[in-house]
């Protein structure tokens, strides 16, 4: 149990900006590569 509300969780920090790497990656492919979609 955390004390501080104000401190978020790392872990889910470090899953939030995962997804967001993997949303990015999949936004930037899905530009360059249009044809395969």
């Amino acid at each position: 149990m955390l004390s501080s509300p104000r401190v978020k969780h790392p872990t889910t920090l470090v899953m939030n900006q995962r997804k967001a790497n993997m949303n990015a990656a999949r936004y930037t492919i899905s530009i360059r590569a249009p044809a395969r979609w």
